[in-house]
């Protein structure tokens, strides 16, 4: 099983960890979060957190960006180079940015949008999904 990877657990992104761990108990999740202090709590065998984007990058393959939308943009150009189009799929969680802009920055890579809630957390949220045409193509015919 793919390892999951959520950059930035703040409401939004521990949200989203809980509906994993709800729906997918099996999957193993990494997250980033500035300060991990307060998620001591929330780690078991399958669920870990850093404060190390980079840990997350070199051990995931699905990134979910749940940071700020005013980071998202620094972030990506800061961790470009990690991020392997070959390997990692990226789901951005961030209003105000769209996915031409994160293809700008990490070519090659596929792209998703996603904008949840915090309903997540019980998995009864309803989310808008959006895709680039050209990387759902790349990963349907690949």
């Amino acid at each position: 099983m793919m390892k999951i990877g959520i950059i930035g657990c703040g409401n939004l992104g521990m949200s989203i960890l809980k509906g994993i761990k709800l729906r997918l108990p099996d999957s193993e999740v990494i997250a980033s979060k500035r300060d991990i202090k307060s998620l001591a709590n929330e780690t078991t065998d399958k669920i870990s957190f850093t404060t190390d984007n980079s840990d997350v990058i070199n051990q995931c393959d699905i990134l979910i960006i749940a940071l700020k939308q005013y980071t998202i943009i620094p972030f990506l150009n800061e961790y470009k180079t990690q991020i392997d189009d070959k390997r990692h799929t990226v789901i951005s969680a961030a209003t105000g940015i769209q996915i031409s802009e994160i293809e700008a920055i990490i070519k090659g890579v596929g792209v998703y949008r996603v904008m949840p809630n915090t309903a997540s957390s019980v998995n009864s949220s309803i989310h808008c999904f959006k895709s680039s045409l050209e990387s759902l193509l790349s990963i349907l015919l690949t």
